[in-house]
């Protein structure tokens, strides 16, 4: 598991936001777990059993599987607050991390 500042740290580096070698400014810290928080309680996310964020070294409540998934869709919702455009990267990332989280969390009953 990983922390909540380390999720947001590299969603933020995903943006290129923050510098690897720099420690997350306490707005942007507190922007992005909004954004988490809010994020983490739509569909199809609500179903990896996260847990709300309030401090930077909370963990990270989610399989391992859907850290980067998560990451990339944070950074994803994070783009508009910094003024920064979708690479196309990015948009791949976060379209396959979604598909890996849907996979975790959808259910096909028999």
């Amino acid at each position: 598991m990983e922390t909540a500042q380390q999720v947001i740290n590299d969603a933020l580096q995903e943006i290129l936001v923050q510098a690897s070698e720099q420690p997350i400014q306490t707005v942007d810290f507190q922007t992005a777990r909004r954004y988490l928080n809010r994020m983490m309680a739509t569909v199809p996310f609500a179903g990896l059993g996260f847990t709300t964020i309030t401090e930077p070294l909370e963990l990270v409540t989610i399989p391992d599987a859907a850290l980067n998934g998560v990451i990339f869709n944070l950074a994803t919702r994070l783009l508009s607050s910094y003024d920064m455009p979708l690479t196309s990267e990015l948009a791949m990332s976060a379209r396959d991390g979604l598909k890996e989280i849907r996979r975790l969390t959808v259910v096909i009953l028999p």
